[in-house]
């Protein structure tokens, strides 16, 4: 019997991690959407203001679906919490802990908080949102 109830979840866990990566797809999509909207201005010379509010759009909704993305890791640590499987004596987690061993290493809100705004600053996430701003007011300006 528990067997299979650790089967159901291990699949549960399967597929929602799979959802996980998926949501980290589609934001790279909005991520290369927002390059797209960049070109277009530069080709078409839109206004500058119009450029922005689309390029500040997509980054909301990429933050938006990375939300959706934090709210699977939760359903994800519940299965990970009801999984029955022991850590084998050659490692410190057993199989599927991923974001049990995650939330372990987690910080506390205020810290997060400071995490976050030094991650929103890293190259790889303020590209291209930062960069393709610049680039609309370096065009407007010229």
């Amino acid at each position: 019997m528990n067997d299979n109830k650790n089967n159901s979840w291990q699949q549960e866990w399967q597929v929602l991690h799979n959802d996980h990566e998926n949501y980290e797809r589609f934001s790279l999509i909005i991520k290369l959407l927002a390059i797209t909207v960049c070109c277009i201005n530069l080709i078409f010379n839109l206004p500058l203001t119009i450029s922005v509010l689309l390029l500040l759009t997509l980054w909301l909704q990429d933050a938006i679906w990375k939300t959706f993305q934090a709210r699977l890791s939760v359903r994800l640590l519940l299965i990970e919490q009801n999984l029955d499987i022991s850590p084998s004596e050659n490692s410190n987690n057993g199989a599927f802990q991923l974001y049990t061993t995650w939330q372990a290493q987690r910080l506390k809100s205020k810290d997060l908080v400071l995490e976050y705004i030094a991650n929103a600053l890293r190259p790889t996430i303020m590209f291209p949102y930062a960069i393709l701003i610049l680039i609309n007011l370096i065009f407007v300006l010229l």
